[in-house]
This record gives C-alpha cells, structure tokens and sequence, in this order.
C-alpha cells in the first residue's frame, strides 16, 4: 500500500487467497485498487489497472519523486509462482488528467530546504504556462522507504498554503 500526494492510497500485489509466501498463497493479485478515504462508505475503493506478472510475498510498491509508482518484486518462496525480477512503473490517475498540460514548477524564494516547525515559507510557483494558481494544493510526503510490501512511516501532510500573484505561503506543520 502507497500513500499518494492526492491524499488516496494504492493497494495492489499480493494474493486473493492465503497469505505471505511459503506455499500459502494462491490466486495472485493482478489488480491495483485506488483507496480515496474522502468518499462515501462503500464507494472508497476503485479498481484500476492490471499488471500480467504474480507479485506475492516480497514484492514491493513505492512512490516515485516523478508520481510514479515503482511495483518490483516476489519472492513467494513457492514451485507454483517463480521469483520475480522485472520492475514496473504504475501512474496514477492524478497524472493521467490532459496530456499536454505542463507540470507546476516552483523555486523558494530564499534558499532554504530545511523547515521547522510552524515556519512559513514561500515558493516561486509557474502554473501551466502563466495562468492562474488558484486551488493550488501542497503535499508533503514521508521520505520511506519499502519492506514487505508496506512502509508503516509513510505520510501524507496537507500543510496550510496561501497563495498571491505567482508567490504562495506554505506554512509547515506546527510539531511532530
């Protein structure tokens, strides 16, 4: 399971049936599901697309700098399903909007990268060729990294963002 800058998370890999490796799985997974926790009750999950190769025990998924998801892996430790080495890129449905739309671009103002609590710092943002930069949003993601198929530290933060003219205010969160 990957958290996506969108807020929603991706599941995908492993079994239908049984668990962890060693024999005990059967029916590989193939479909990747979208989980958006914003939507109703019983309306949060959305399959997505499908990948041809049995992903099981070890098989990983992390986020990309890029947006991307790298999918690798499989080790199920089973004659039935063979270690797996290929490696896939999954792109999520955030990244699939208008194709010739050009992706935000943004410089600090001053040369800081490393934040502290409840500081307020801006951001040079150059939306889509010059036009306007309302509804931006800002996610700042955990830097993790994969084990097992899930990353227990990933996160997600919304942090407050205002923005005037091409200069928007992201005020980092107020403490651990």
């Amino acid at each position: 399971m990957v958290a996506l800058p969108d807020g929603t998370y991706l599941i995908m890999n492993g079994a239908q049936q049984g668990f962890a490796g060693f024999g005990l799985a059967t029916e590989p997974n193939h479909n990747a599901v979208l989980y958006d926790p914003t939507k109703p009750v019983g309306a949060r999950m959305t399959v997505m697309a499908n990948t041809t190769i049995d992903r099981l025990y070890h098989s990983e998924a992390i986020l990309l700098p890029d947006g991307r998801v790298l999918v690798s892996g499989s080790d199920p430790e089973d004659v039935r399903f063979v270690q797996e080495y290929r490696v896939e890129t999954f792109t999520p449905p955030y990244l699939m909007g208008n194709r010739n739309a050009t992706r935000p671009a943004f410089s600090f103002v001053s040369n800081t990268t490393d934040w502290t609590y409840a500081e307020s710092v801006q951001l040079n943002v150059q939306v889509n060729n010059g036009g306007p930069i309302s509804g931006v949003r800002v996610a700042l993601m955990g830097a993790v990294s994969s084990t097992h198929g899930n990353s227990m530290g990933q996160r997600t933060l919304f942090p407050a963002v205002s923005c005037s003219g091409s200069t928007c205010t992201v005020t980092s969160p107020p403490n651990s």
